[in-house]
Parts: C-alpha cells; sequence; structure tokens
C-alpha cells in the first residue's frame, strides 16, 4: 500500500538507508502534504480546506525561506539547500 501511494516518500526511505539521514523523508513528507493540502483547497472551494491548505502552504514557504537564509548565512552549497526546499 505505502509504495502505491507514496512512491515518492518510498524512494526518500531507501536515501535514509543509504545516507543515514532523515532530511530527504521529511522533505518527501513535506512535498506529499503540500501536493494533498493543494488538492482538497481546490476541490471543496466553499469549505475550511481552503484556509487550512492556505495556512500550509504558507507555513512551507516561511520554512523554504529559512531554510534559503540560513542555508546561505552557512554557506551551504547551492544544490544541497535546493534539495531542502518543499516545492
Amino acid at each position: 500500500m505505502v509504495e502505491k501511494k507514496y512512491p515518492a516518500v518510498k524512494e526518500a526511505v531507501k536515501k535514509y538507508h543509504e545516507q543515514n539521514s532523515l532530511i530527504p523523508v521529511e522533505t518527501a513528507l513535506y512535498n506529499h502534504l503540500l501536493k494533498k493540502s493543494l488538492l482538497l483547497q481546490h476541490q471543496h472551494p466553499l469549505s475550511v480546506d481552503v484556509i487550512l491548505g492556505y495556512m500550509f502552504a504558507k507555513e512551507m514557504e516561511t520554512r523554504n525561506l529559512n531554510v534559503l537564509v540560513k542555508g546561505k548565512q552557512m554557506g551551504m552549497d547551492e544544490a544541497f539547500i535546493e534539495q531542502q526546499l518543499v516545492a
């Protein structure tokens, strides 16, 4: 079931076993949640899903900005920073 519904998360778990880091798993879960919230936002336009989806998307945008700023301050590689972003 997990393999069919969450292929990106499954791939991130493989990366976890290879790299011994939970960062890919966290990013994959955030990406999945963002996609689901955007889907709910458009399926039920007159429900509270719109507000919750907007709030979640705002939270992800804030997280992305924090990752960008802190990564630049610490002098991290741009490719590494890009992997951490939720899109």
